[in-house]
């Protein structure tokens, strides 16, 4: 016997959403921060086998008016204004002639070469 579920597919429209965000360093760690979610709307569509189709279609009209109305501004709540770290640069331990030398990034800092994003400071040596 197959399980029966509420099966859906979603779509979003507009099918890109827009996302502001702003990029910085805080000590050695590259950090992003979602300033605006753009407005987006999300369609759901019941989907899986027969018997899912004819549950998740039974729910549609609930399920619909909570993906319209609930969904998106749920996740622009949870999302806007959260700071994610990207990557972190950690300092590097290196053994020459038998001793062993640490190299530590300091004073980093962001900027733009060329069109991309380039991370820049100083290094460390002890």
């Amino acid at each position: 016997m197959s399980d029966i579920g509420i099966n859906y597919d979603a779509k979003t429209q507009p099918s890109t959403i827009n996302i502001q965000s702003s990029l910085a360093m805080s000590g050695n760690s590259v950090k992003v921060t979602i300033k605006n979610i753009g407005s987006f709307t999300l369609f759901i569509t019941p989907t899986g086998n027969m018997a899912e189709q004819v549950v998740s279609g039974i729910a549609w009209p609930l399920a619909q008016y909570l993906s319209v109305t609930v969904v998106p501004p749920l996740i622009k709540d949870l999302i806007e204004g959260k700071e994610f770290e990207i990557f972190t640069i950690n300092p590097s331990q290196q053994s020459v002639a038998g001793q062993t030398i640490t190299i530590a990034p300091d004073n980093l800092n962001l900027s733009n070469f060329n069109g991309m994003l380039l991370v820049q400071g100083n290094l460390k040596v002890g």
